[in-house]
């Protein structure tokens, strides 16, 4: 007789026989998988469609193929960035000049009287129209060059030269009137008048238009030269992918590796050993 059998929760693992050896499917590990693997002949190629290689059943857009590599772009000096912040620095301070100019043109021009009607909208809009585009380029100067996609800033610096070129007439032809009309006598019919009740402050008031339309012309002229330069380069940056823009230096550029002492003497002393 047989004492009591202890209770069981699983069955006890089956015991592998003599012909484990030569079946694996006897037991779940096989050392020699992969070898059997490599001996089985490998399938035949699947053969290639020959109807519509377009699957209508996918959106246009998945097909776009992005470029992505060697596009052959030529990356930038890396210098270019200081160059580009220190020249719009410097139109930032042409704009503020020319502000300035802008407005001081703007109330001689008010304070002169007897022009044409002709005249007087020529010599008055030019300057409301300065001051206007000042105070938007001050506000796009003051921005950090980055602020704005480089096709943005190429664009409104291509706008500011097209202004740039449009005021430089209406100061010219304003300081030509002034100055035919400062040189004329006094109480000369069609000389310009002024505010001022004395002939020596009217002659004073046009030759300040006169000089104020002059430097404001001059301005202009070099802020024309700076916006083409800056047109030139915003475009080219434009041009190169998103990460060879040298204005995102911190984002596109990477810093000197430096070697890790604690692997350097691992790798040498594993060497000596």
């Amino acid at each position: 007789m047989g004492g009591p059998q202890q209770p069981y929760l699983y069955d006890p693992p089956p015991r592998r026989s003599r012909l484990a050896k030569d079946d694996p499917s006897q037991h779940g590990f096989n050392p020699k998988a992969v070898t059997q693997a490599s001996w089985t002949p490998k399938p035949p190629p699947k053969p290639k469609p020959e109807g519509p290689l377009i699957d209508f059943n996918r959106h246009p857009d998945s097909y776009l193929i992005l470029p992505y590599g060697n596009t052959g772009a030529k990356p930038m000096d890396p210098k270019i960035k200081g160059r580009i912040i220190w020249v719009r620095w410097l139109q930032f301070a042409f704009r503020i000049a020319q502000l300035v100019s802008a407005l001081g043109m703007l109330v001689c021009v008010i304070c002169v009287k007897g022009t044409q009607a002709s005249e007087g909208w020529i010599i008055r809009i030019p300057p409301a129209v300065d001051i206007v585009t000042g105070l938007y380029a001050l506000y796009h100067l003051c921005r950090a060059a980055k602020g704005r996609t480089p096709a943005s800033s190429a664009s409104y610096h291509f706008f500011a030269m097209v202004i740039d070129a449009g005021l430089i007439p209406f100061y010219v032809f304003t300081a030509l009137l002034a100055s035919q009309n400062a040189a004329e006598e006094v109480g000369t019919e069609g000389r310009w008048r002024s505010f001022f009740k004395a002939d020596d402050g009217t002659t004073t008031l046009l030759q300040a238009t006169f000089y104020i339309a002059a430097v404001a012309g001059g301005l202009h002229l070099i802020s024309l030269l700076v916006d083409l330069y800056l047109v030139v380069i915003f475009r080219k940056i434009a041009r190169l992918p998103p990460d060879m823009n040298p204005l995102e230096d911190n984002l596109t550029t990477r810093g000197p590796r430096r070697p890790i002492r604690g692997s350097h003497k691992h790798k040498t002393s594993s060497m000596t050993d």
